[in-house]
């Protein structure tokens, strides 16, 4: 399986490029157009002189301002004749390298002749769409950030993002059939979950420049690959989330094989990816960083399989712990980063079915006898700690140290109940929904003709909140001064109830808005005492809710005078914040 993400991330890296097209006025002697290599095997004899590197910086300055018309400050007296060429052969590895937000950077430019004094430029994505990509960018951001405790150290910090990017982004295949696909900038990244290593390393590397903690990206032309190097305590160590992602995104098979290692130790971890990589920065002239700290060599977070989570300055995962006499799998630990140990948890099981972690076995699709040796993936939701068996899901009080079924998989789906029920190999937190990872197919095996069987994901089924089947949209329009409910029943659910209620200043009940039997749509003005209208629909017969219920806030006169309020503002009842487990 490792091979096989390699073998991709070499063919599909060596094929991107970013197109940075420059148009010289006629009487230069540059061709109209050049493209730029992210791996470029062309090296000229020429480098950038210290005055073209800071050069380079000014224009990205600008370009982080999306400058299209760029006055050049007299302090920089850098000649056409030499910047077209300069340009050409480092711009792309110093965006890509150093400036991994400038995703946006690549369109054309036009100069001057002489000593350059202006410069036009454009980019390659209109500016609703980097506001669009940015606002994206900016909130993965502050989601990572606020999974960061103050009470961490840098170690624990790189640690968290490292465990968040590996559990939340899977590697692009769809590049191996799709090359045209961007899947290494920042910004795909992000909105699309998904890239290549280029696009771990440029995620990785602008999460550390946020937080404070120095990292380069670390190119490898020789094996078409990338990673990142982390500096802790002034010494340099290598991180490659990448490789520490399996192939087929198991939340569960997380690994921490690359996790704050030194030169030697990558290069003797594999013989493919990190055998060797450039002895030189972007400029061609910098030497990189060097990587000889054994500080972390021994470090017990390689020996965790799967995610990690910090809860209350404590992390938990899941270990094999080896003795000279045996080794017991999958036991639910709490990890000391600092300390540098591992300690049992030994939680209290509410569910007879088990009584350990350690007994949780992972059986063969259709088999009672031979099994996987899988672990259970955990992870942190709302605030509370989950992890998956291999048929239930368990909330994890660490207070009282005990554990209590949440969900149990045969019980909510009987049509894939089969001889072992043992199908849950991985948990995960999607779009703020808990969901599980159901596969009968794991990992790639022979089968008994002897023929290579790729793992498969079957499904990746939501668990909390509720996937509740019926739903309501709000709308307020301040011309007409009505509300209109539109109602989403499916037409299997028999005598839904329904109810739109308002409510006052202090949250009374005054009155409820009339509705005929069948009507998906209602529209009506609501009391002059009115300030909420909530939507109610459950189930008649058993009186379960149907749906999730959600305000709409009816508002002040002066409100719309403001102009605080939009014209048919919408509120939609089915966000995750007024879900309940």
């Amino acid at each position: 399986m490792k091979l096989i993400k390699k073998i991709l991330c070499a063919l599909i890296v060596c094929a991107l490029v970013t197109p940075y097209t420059v148009f010289a006025e006629e009487n230069m002697a540059y061709e109209a157009s050049t493209t730029l290599s992210l791996f470029s095997d062309d090296t000229p004899d020429i480098q950038p002189t210290v005055e073209e590197a800071a050069f380079m910086e000014f224009l990205a300055s600008e370009f982080a301002k999306r400058h299209t018309e760029i006055t050049v400050p007299d302090e920089y007296n850098i000649d056409s004749s030499r910047f077209g060429e300069i340009y050409h052969y480092y711009m792309g590895n110093f965006l890509q390298n150093e400036h991994p937000e400038l995703f946006y950077a690549g369109g054309g430019i036009r100069y001057n002749i002489g000593t350059i004094r202006t410069i036009e430029v454009s980019y390659t994505m209109t500016d609703d769409e980097i506001i669009e990509a940015e606002a994206a960018i900016s909130a993965e951001l502050k989601k990572i950030k606020g999974l960061i405790s103050d009470k961490m150290t840098d170690v624990e910090k790189v640690l968290l993002v490292h465990d968040y990017i590996a559990a939340n982004y899977e590697y692009d295949t769809d590049l191996f059939t799709n090359p045209g696909s961007e899947s290494r900038r920042l910004d795909t990244m992000v909105m699309r979950k998904k890239g290549v290593c280029q696009g771990y390393a440029n995620l990785f590397k602008y999460v550390m420049d946020n937080i404070g903690i120095e990292c380069v990206n670390v190119p490898s032309n020789e094996c078409t690959h990338v990673w990142n190097k982390v500096k802790l305590d002034d010494e340099w160590y290598n991180i490659d989330i990448t490789s520490d992602d399996p192939l087929m995104d198991l939340a569960s098979s997380i690994s921490h094989k690359y996790f704050l290692v030194n030169d030697n130790e990558i290069k003797q971890l594999d013989t493919h990816l990190h055998t060797a990589w450039n002895a030189y920065k972007w400029d061609n002239k910098t030497p990189v960083e060097v990587s000889e700290s054994e500080i972390f060599s021994q470090s017990v977070v390689h020996k965790i399989p799967g995610q990690m989570v910090y809860k209350d300055g404590k992390w938990y995962g899941f270990t094999n712990l080896v003795s000279d006499e045996d080794t017991v799998y999958n036991v639910l630990s709490t990890i000391d980063v600092t300390k540098n140990t591992i300690t049992p948890a030994s939680p209290t099981f509410s569910d007879s079915a088990y009584t350990k972690s350690s007994d949780f076995r992972w059986y063969v699709h259709g088999s009672d006898s031979s099994y996987w040796s899988a672990n259970s993936g955990i992870v942190l939701y709302n605030g509370n700690i989950y992890f998956n068996s291999p048929d239930k899901v368990y909330k994890y009080n660490t207070e009282e140290n005990c554990v209590n079924a949440v969900y149990d998989f045969a019980e909510e789906n009987p049509d894939k109940k089969d001889i072992s029920n043992t199908y849950l190999y991985g948990i995960r937190v999607r779009d703020d929904a808990l969901h599980i990872e159901y596969t009968t197919q794991p990992y790639t095996t022979q089968n008994e003709h002897g023929e290579m069987v790729s793992a498969k994901m079957d499904a990746i089924i939501q668990i909390l909140p509720e996937v509740l089947p019926c739903s309501s949209t709000q709308s307020f329009n301040e011309e007409t001064g009505e509300v209109t409910v539109s109602l989403s029943i499916p037409d299997t659910i028999e005598s839904p109830k329904v109810l739109i209620a308002e409510f006052d200043d202090n949250g009374m009940l005054i009155g409820f808005a009339e509705r005929n039997e069948n009507e998906l749509s209602v529209t009506f003005t609501p009391d002059a005492d009115c300030k909420t209208i909530k939507t109610f629909i459950w189930n008649s017969i058993n009186y379960s809710p149907l749906s999730y219920v959600t305000p709409l806030t009816i508002p002040n006169s002066s409100d719309s005078e403001n102009g605080s309020n939009t014209d048919n503002a919408e509120n939609t009842n089915n966000t995750e914040e007024n879900s309940q487990e």
